[in-house]
């Protein structure tokens, strides 16, 4: 190919075909030599040929500056997915507890307060009715009365616990004298008081008041005389002064009267156990005196036994 071909056809493969059929833009430049024809179908192929085997300058460029491919990211390692998975699972299990935790008062708040409506919708009539009883009293008595932890004693009361203390005050002055006179004791004996008797006459209306005389005498074992007495010792001695000269023997003075029942019984009678371990002197009214026992003294008191008869000594 010559110089001119090789121009044109260098032309052609850059786009420029004007300087082979001239320049519309400048009709003065006549067009290149041998240019006076269009190119051939194997010229264009040629061309093209040439194009593709020769890049243009520009073109190269663009790829030098072209910007670089973004990096994707690389993949997430096995061992971070676990560990997320890991740190999931605690705050789900964290979440599930707290909820619980706020639940549960929250649940029982609401009984507390469903119990309370409940407790407030009971009115006081049907609680009373539930809760009511029923107290009967059998020969009621008015209580003393109290105020502010005070107890109010009556004037009989008051003289009571006078008449109390002077007859304490009384017995132990008695109490003093006998003492003093049991281990000087002179008198006369019951066998000699019986055969001289100070009063007169069988009725034994006096006996009570005569043996009243020796309360407080000190008990004493086979004592038969003002210095101590046990209990047959001092009904001998009592009725010694009537002029009866009994035996020192329970069972002897329940033989030497006449058995009367109780509703007959009348001061001056003899009250007996039934087994004969021991008596004393009757002074109505369910009271008797006696010598008790051992380290006690004579006195009056209720009679505390139903296993007793009573025996008639004088009319």
């Amino acid at each position: 190919m010559s110089g001119v071909e090789t121009q044109e056809v260098d032309n052609l493969a850059h786009g420029d075909i004007s300087g082979s059929v001239g320049n519309p833009s400048d009709p003065t430049r006549p067009p290149a030599p041998g240019m006076d024809r269009l190119p051939t179908r194997r010229e264009l192929r040629a061309a093209e040929t040439a194009k593709a085997v020769r890049p243009r300058r520009d073109s190269a460029t663009r790829t030098l500056q072209a910007p670089a491919p973004r990096l994707s990211p690389a993949p997430t390692p096995a061992g971070r997915s676990r560990r997320t998975k890991a740190a999931n699972a605690v705050v789900m299990t964290f979440v599930t507890g707290l909820v619980g935790v706020m639940a549960i008062p929250a649940y029982a708040a609401g009984t507390s307060l469903e119990h309370t409506s409940s407790a407030e919708g009971t009115s006081l009539q049907d609680y009373t009715a539930a809760n009511a009883q029923v107290v009967t009293a059998h020969n009621a008595s008015s209580a003393p009365v109290e105020e502010e932890g005070f107890t109010a004693t009556s004037v009989a009361d008051l003289n009571a616990q006078k008449a109390a203390a002077a007859r304490a005050a009384l017995a132990e002055q008695r109490r003093t004298q006998l003492a003093s006179s049991a281990t000087s004791y002179t008198g006369a004996s019951a066998n000699q008081l019986a055969q001289n008797p100070i009063y007169q006459g069988t009725s034994a209306s006096g006996v009570a008041a005569v043996a009243r005389q020796y309360i407080d005498v000190p008990y004493v074992f086979g004592g038969e005389t003002p210095a101590g007495f046990d209990c047959s010792g001092l009904v001998k001695y009592v009725f010694a002064q009537f002029g009866l000269n009994l035996p020192h023997s329970v069972r002897a003075q329940h033989n030497a009267g006449t058995v009367v029942s109780r509703e007959d019984a009348r001061p001056g009678d003899i009250v007996v156990w039934n087994d004969f371990s021991h008596d004393g002197i009757y002074t109505g009214n369910g009271i008797f005196i006696d010598a008790p026992k051992p380290g006690d003294q004579v006195k009056e008191r209720p009679i505390w036994s139903t296993n007793v008869h009573f025996v008639r000594l004088l009319g």
